[in-house]
């Protein structure tokens, strides 16, 4: 008579009961008081309670400055401008101007399949491309611009849009 290899009864029975307890500690892991996703979901209320104290943080550091300095942040850089003094406002990209004193542009454009270039000098300095996907798209920056420089615009693209251009005076 051969001997034949097998699972006992014994030893299957013994396998499920670690499987069972192994799932058990598993499960208990995960969904306990302590688990997983419990301390995942107190992280992420943690995180958006310290983003909102950063916001407002940050937002009585920006009404501080608009009050006290009657300055105005731009595209979220480091230049602020005095908002109550604007030399010059146009629109289109006919616009040109030319400086009397060195000045900041601040340019916005807005459009669907439309296309905004801007030189200085005659010289390129930046391009905004708007929608091309159909959608309307929104760009904006900001310019130095020195004593005698001009500023101008060309446009192309068949669609619809919008140049917005605001020139302020240098702060010293």
């Amino acid at each position: 008579m051969r001997r034949q290899k097998a699972i006992t009864l014994i030893s299957l029975v013994i396998t499920i009961i670690i499987l069972i307890i192994l799932a058990g500690v598993g499960i208990n892991l995960s969904l306990g008081e302590n688990g997983i996703f419990k301390r995942a979901k107190e992280a992420k209320n943690k995180y958006l309670i310290a983003q909102e104290n950063e916001e407002k943080g940050l937002n009585e550091i920006e009404n501080y400055i608009q009050e006290y300095t009657n300055y105005k942040q731009v595209a979220g850089g480091l230049i602020f401008i005095d908002v109550d003094n604007v030399i010059e406002e146009g629109t289109g990209a006919n616009y040109t101007y030319t400086a009397k004193e060195d000045s900041i542009a601040y340019i916005e454009a807005l459009g669907i399949n439309k296309g905004f270039m801007g030189h200085l000098n005659n010289a390129p300095i930046f391009r905004f491309q708007c929608g091309n996907s159909g959608a309307g798209d929104y760009a904006s920056t900001l310019v130095a611009i020195k004593k005698g420089q001009t500023l101008k615009f060309t446009e192309w693209g068949s669609g619809t849009g919008e140049l917005y251009v605001k020139i302020y005076k240098v702060l010293q």
